[in-house]
């Protein structure tokens, strides 16, 4: 016992050492850790409604070569675009993902968040409050509109079961909300259904925006294909993963 009380000893004396000298670093390079990419945001310079015009957001223009950054206007992408320059935009349509209700029995209030369809009415989807709306529980939407909780996933997510006497995608349309992200401190309004969306949007799908497409207005569109001299459309679905907390130290986790 004391063999291994001295080993120990000894053993956490080198530990200090290695720690403390000058030539021996144990510190994480930057950029491993999620706290790399801590800044401070105030919340008075995040914008809760966007501007007039679409384009007219500013843009933060970085030069590789002269190694400079200037701030420039989002109207101005297309003289900063060279020919053989490639445009890729993404159409997904932003949904009305969000579906606000009250839960039956007790008539507290209940969110249910779309993700992503599973067929015959059953959607992935995250609801609030989560420690109240486990299997069998139903959530009323809107008279003839209500959705049942089935299973819990193995992300904590639910499953749900729609019924609508509508028509699940009609009563959706009718009765859902806007997915704005979570820094947008407001409740969404009739205006956020044409401006939280880019002006090429096609398929729907995604329950957020590809939000710096959301500057592009049709005329700029036109004016970039022209000077990039190339373009491509796809369509990629986005989930609500951009805005959800980080629960890792480490990037690559998360």
């Amino acid at each position: 016992m004391a063999d291994r009380s001295q080993f120990l000893a000894q053993f956490h004396a080198v530990v200090h050492r290695l720690r403390s000298s000058s030539r021996i670093s144990l510190r994480v390079p930057n950029g491993l850790t999620t706290s790399d990419y801590d800044f401070n945001l105030p919340s008075g310079l995040i914008a809760q409604s966007p501007l007039a015009r679409r384009d007219a957001s500013r843009l933060m223009v970085l030069d590789r070569a002269k190694q400079t950054i200037s701030n420039r206007r989002f109207s101005d992408l297309p003289a900063l675009l060279a020919p053989g320059d490639l445009l890729v935009v993404n159409r997904s349509k932003v949904v009305k993902a969000r579906l606000l209700g009250t839960r039956v029995g007790s008539g507290a209030p209940a969110e249910i968040f779309l993700l992503s369809p599973l067929g015959d009415g059953r959607y992935e989807a995250m609801v609030s409050p989560g420690g109240k709306l486990k299997p069998g529980r139903v959530v009323d939407i809107a008279p003839g509109f209500t959705a049942e909780i089935v299973s819990v996933t193995e992300r904590r997510t639910r499953v749900v079961q729609l019924r609508a006497e509508s028509g699940i995608e009609a009563a959706i349309e009718a009765h859902g909300h806007i997915p704005l992200p979570p820094y947008i401190d407001r409740d969404d309004d009739a205006a956020d259904v044409d401006r939280y969306q880019t002006v090429y949007a096609r398929e729907a799908g995604s329950v957020a925006a590809p939000t710096a497409g959301l500057h592009f207005t049709p005329e700029l569109c036109a004016r970039s294909s022209v000077a990039a001299c190339g373009g491509a459309r796809s369509c990629c679905t986005w989930v609500r993963g951009h805005s959800n907390p980080l629960r890792s130290t480490t990037p690559r986790r998360t």
